[in-house]
């Protein structure tokens, strides 16, 4: 039951650090103003703290280990 938990809460984080994560490397690609790519940036490492901080927490709650592996779609 804690591995379908914690599957619905850090996927759809998942989800948004790699779109992010597109969207940066699109900004780059296009050459995009610097101040646009920072912007991106600053937002995709927001989401990437997002995703580690609410990943320790579940952790924590349901008593992982550190080694469990989870795999998301």
């Amino acid at each position: 039951e804690g591995h379908q938990k914690v599957a619905e809460i850090i996927g759809p984080i998942q989800q948004k650090v790699k779109d992010q994560g597109q969207i940066v490397a699109k900004s780059k690609a296009e050459k995009a103003d610097k101040s646009e790519i920072d912007k991106e940036v600053k937002e995709l490492k927001r989401l990437k703290l997002e995703l580690e901080v609410t990943t320790r927490k579940l952790f924590k709650k349901f008593k992982f280990q550190k080694s469990t592996t989870f795999y998301f779609n």
